[in-house]
C-alpha cells in the first residue's frame, strides 16, 4: 500500500514534505484528485485478476476466480436436476415394478380361481356320470326283473285258465245230467246245485261268469 501511494505522490507530483491534510484542498481539487485516481487505478482492477502468489512452489491467483463460483452453482444445478430426475425415474421404475407384482399377483389368483372351478365342474361331472350309469344299471335291472314278472304273471294266468278250463270240460256232462233229471224243480240260482253225496261240496254261481269269462280271446289275451 506505501508503494501504491508513493506511486500515486510521485505521479501527482507531490513531495514528500508537504503536508497530507485535506484541507488544504479545495472541492474542486479532491474531486479532480479522486477522478484521477480512480482512472490510474481502473487497468489496476483489471490486471488484478492475472496477478498470482506462490506458495510452497505453487501459484494461486491473488483472489478467486468469479469463474470458479459460477461453474460451480451450474454444477451444482446441474447435479441437482439429475438428482431429482434419478429420483423420478427411481419411483416411476419401483411404481412399475410394485404394478407388476400386483398384475402377476392378480393373474395368478385368476388362474388358481379358474383351475380349482374347473377341477369342481370336472367332479360334478364325474359325480353326473356316474350317478347317470348307476341310474342306467337300476333301469336295467328293474326292466329285466319287470320282464321275468311278467313272464311269470303269463305263465301263472296261463296255466290258471288251462286249469279252470279242464275243470269246466268235466262238469259239462254232470251239469246236463243234472238238467234231465231235474226239470220239475223251479229255476233258480241253485239249479246247478249237486244232490246227495255232492251236497257238501258248494258250488259258486261264479261258475257260469267264469265259463264265459275264460272263454272270451280277449280277455286271456290280456292276460
Amino acid at each position: 500500500m506505501k508503494q501504491d501511494l508513493a506511486m500515486l505522490q510521485k505521479q501527482h507530483g507531490v513531495s514528500a514534505g508537504r503536508s497530507t491534510s485535506i484541507d488544504t484542498h479545495t472541492q474542486t481539487s479532491i474531486d479532480a484528485m479522486l477522478a484521477s485516481i480512480d482512472a490510474h487505478l481502473a487497468p489496476f482492477e483489471d490486471r488484478k485478476q492475472s496477478f498470482t502468489y506462490r506458495h510452497d512452489g505453487v501459484y494461486y491467483p491473488l483472489q478467486p476466480s468469479p469463474s470458479i463460483d459460477g461453474d460451480h452453482t451450474t454444477r451444482r444445478s446441474e447435479l441437482v436436476t439429475k438428482k431429482s430426475l434419478q429420483d423420478k425415474l427411481d419411483e416411476i421404475t419401483f411404481s412399475q415394478d410394485l404394478l407388476k407384482e400386483d398384475v402377476y399377483q392378480k393373474l395368478k389368483d385368476i388362474s388358481e380361481t379358474t383351475h380349482a372351478r374347473l377341477g369342481m365342474q370336472q367332479r360334478n361331472i364325474g359325480n353326473l356320470q356316474h350317478r347317470m350309469h348307476a341310474t342306467e344299471v337300476t333301469r336295467e335291472r328293474l326292466k329285466n326283473q319287470w320282464t321275468r314278472g311278467d313272464e311269470a304273471i303269463r305263465s301263472f294266468t296261463g296255466a290258471w285258465c288251462k286249469k279252470k278250463a279242464q275243470e269246466n270240460k268235466k262238469r259239462e256232462p254232470m251239469r246236463g245230467y243234472l238238467s234231465s233229471t231235474d226239470e220239475t224243480r223251479s229255476t233258480s240260482i241253485d239249479i246247478t246245485t249237486l244232490a246227495t253225496i255232492d251236497r257238501q261240496i258248494p258250488v259258486s254261481i261264479d261258475i257260469d261268469i267264469i265259463d264265459h269269462v275264460y272263454h272270451s280271446p280277449c280277455y286271456i289275451q290280456y292276460l
